[in-house]
């Protein structure tokens, strides 16, 4: 066994990795030894109680995503105590929203004479490898422009005044999308920054993909969260294994 370099970013999580071929050092891995799951995105009652199953007292290795929330939300808490942020970590999400902000023009009406401390929005914004086969084969679609500029505009009624802080892997994209001088964008940043400052925020508005899904639902206070509700795309290879209903929270709102 041996560390995983990803328990550093953490607090609570101490973890240690094995290689499948040493849960069984005296023989080769068979299909008995490994549980492959049926949908990447569906909870499976098998999967979740393997004493039902074959591999009921056994060393088993599963395969797969395990990405809905019905395996894991009773232990929420847990969850986000284990992976609570060490805090360099958050440090260099705060400093990275501050120096967003203080880069906004003086003249900025998100800013200018405001009396109220704005409410912070965060928008994560998943493009890249999503825009191409074999993902986009597969059923993989980003949030259309419709969907990030409508759910912003609905956020920024309902919570003015609002700073929206942008996390994308295509800054440049956003920077064409969102022109006005409400929105904050991050760049220059290590992953597990961008997802420190998901963690911080007071709503939130996701894209695609599980980095959204784990950003929002490690945050802890944000009461209003947004997803878009086309994806994966109807009629794909992915939508055949996707439940949403298991795979986004009930207090999660799809929208288009």
């Amino acid at each position: 066994m041996y560390p995983d370099h990803r328990a550093n970013y953490f607090e609570g999580l101490a973890l240690e990795v094995t290689a499948e071929t040493n849960l069984y050092p005296n023989r080769n891995l068979t299909d008995d030894d490994l549980m492959f799951e049926a949908a990447c995105s569906w909870y499976l009652n098998d999967t979740a109680n393997l004493s039902t199953t074959k591999f009921a007292n056994r060393t088993v290795a599963l395969r797969g995503y395990l990405q809905s929330f019905m395996y894991f939300d009773e232990f929420r808490e847990e969850i986000r105590t284990m992976f609570t942020f060490k805090e360099h970590t958050l440090n260099a999400a705060k400093d990275a929203i501050l120096q967003g902000i203080q880069g906004l023009d003086n003249t900025s009406t998100a800013l200018h004479n405001q009396t109220k401390v704005p409410t912070l929005v965060g928008i994560h914004v998943r493009r890249g490898d999503i825009l191409h086969d074999p993902h986009k084969a597969h059923g993989q679609t980003p949030a259309t422009e419709q969907y990030l500029l409508r759910t912003a505009l609905r956020y920024q009624r309902k919570y003015a005044p609002v700073l929206f802080i942008v996390i994308s892997n295509d800054i440049a994209y956003c920077r064409e999308v969102f022109v006005d001088d409400h929105f904050v964008f991050i760049s220059g940043t290590p992953l597990e920054v961008d997802m420190a400052i998901m963690t911080l925020m007071d709503q939130m508005i996701m894209s695609v993909g599980t980095y959204s899904f784990w950003g929002a639902y490690l945050n802890g206070q944000a009461t209003d969260i947004s997803y878009f509700r086309d994806w994966p795309r109807p009629g794909s290879d992915l939508a055949r294994i996707t439940n949403k209903s298991e795979y986004f929270l009930p207090s999660w709102h799809g929208r288009i």
